[in-house]
């Protein structure tokens, strides 16, 4: 029989293989494991953000640009904590909800 008319893969061919995945699979765990213990170590809310002058900027410039007050959208209702506001931007109208609760 000739080599070039061989199929299949040779026994350390599969075994160098595995063991390079394994290798991958073993750095991947590793890594989640030492994210989830910095992520309980050090907790971060993703939902506030970090620079609040950047946000009070946006709400005076929404507020600045706003056609008219509503007084509900969606499921929101206006509040102390909620504003909902209608603006014209860029020739289209859209409803900014800024919900501070």
């Amino acid at each position: 029989m000739r080599r070039g008319a061989q199929r299949g893969y040779t026994m350390m061919e599969v075994v160098v293989t595995l063991a390079v995945f394994g290798v991958f699979l073993f750095i991947i765990v590793i890594l989640t494991a030492e994210m989830k213990s910095q992520e309980k170590r050090f907790p971060v809310n993703f939902l506030s953000h970090p620079d609040t002058s950047a946000v009070i900027a946006r709400l005076r410039r929404d507020v600045y640009d706003a056609k008219y007050v509503a007084r509900a959208y969606q499921k929101y209702e206006r509040s102390s904590k909620v504003v909902i506001l209608y603006c014209v931007r860029e020739g289209t109208g859209e409803t900014v909800v800024h919900d501070f609760s």
